[in-house]
């Protein structure tokens, strides 16, 4: 791609099930699609969207930031972090420190765009963190509202030169 505004545009532009976003090369169907909001980053950022690819990856767009962050795959519970450590100043996984930078926010749906109502987390309360050794590496946790199951999800800042959408 050539820059984000190109990138995002292509995304946001009649997105499928035949929609095929590659990632370092390799090629995946989009599977879901939503434009989210918190209520702690409503004023900051605006709105979001997260995607879920074939393979269960996913992808985090910020508009406002023009940045990207791409996971292998949502955590369900991240290994190490408890319940009752959601919300501290400090998280320990995989032996990486994480501090705390959004604590204690909901996040809303604004609109489905591709995909079924459970094909991707939906409302949820959460604690966003970032190591402390590489803002690049961020840390989502929390809970799904609809069945209080963890959805955390440890994701990393992609180039847009390493994504490309063919619609």
């Amino acid at each position: 791609m050539v820059n984000f505004e190109d990138f995002f545009h292509k995304l946001i532009t009649n997105p499928s099930t035949s929609t095929t976003i590659v990632i370092n090369g390799e090629a995946k169907k989009l599977k879901a699609l939503s434009r989210l909001t918190s209520v702690n980053y409503q004023s900051e950022i605006g709105d979001y969207y997260k995607l879920v690819l074939s393979d269960e990856s996913l992808l985090i767009i910020v508009p406002q930031d023009k940045s990207v962050q791409y996971a292998k795959r949502e955590l369900g519970k991240a290994e190490g972090i408890e319940d009752s450590d959601i919300g501290k100043e400090e998280l320990i996984y995989k032996n990486k420190k994480y501090k705390l930078v959004n604590g204690n926010d909901y996040q809303f749906v604004l609109q489905k765009i591709v995909g079924g109502l459970l094909d991707m987390e939906g409302e949820c309360k959460f604690s966003d963190y970032v190591n402390i050794d590489d803002s690049d590496d961020f840390l989502s946790v929390g809970w799904l509202s609809y069945n209080n199951h963890r959805a955390d999800v440890n994701a990393f800042t992609i180039s847009i030169d390493n994504l490309n959408i063919i619609n």
